[in-house]
């Protein structure tokens, strides 16, 4: 818990630490994506880069999780229309209270 995580990383750590806790196995996989060469514009010139696209490989597989599953990862609450559990949402507030207080 570093840094200036948003509300549902926050909240995604908090349900991982709530399951080690009580000792319950937490799987966590990874799908690697091939880096392509493609030109990313600057302020002033394009340039030919390698990039991967993160994001839009972590929408296919939430859309593909929704395609199989007709519903959201439990972790993604906005999308299944369910509101962030009260007491994750304040540990959120509270722990960038604390860090803001400390700039």
């Amino acid at each position: 818990m570093t840094g200036s995580p948003g509300r549902p990383r926050f909240i995604l750590h908090l349900l991982i630490r709530d399951e080690l806790e009580a000792d319950n196995d937490v799987e966590i996989y990874m799908i690697r994506s091939s880096q392509v060469l493609t030109k990313v514009s600057g302020l002033f010139d394009r340039h030919e880069i390698e990039i991967a696209s993160f994001k839009e490989m972590e929408e296919q597989c939430r859309n593909d999780y929704f395609a199989d599953e007709e519903r959201h990862p439990d972790w993604i609450f906005i999308e299944n229309n369910m509101p962030y559990p009260d007491e994750y949402a304040m540990e959120h507030v509270r722990y960038h209270e604390r860090r803001l207080s400390r700039q």
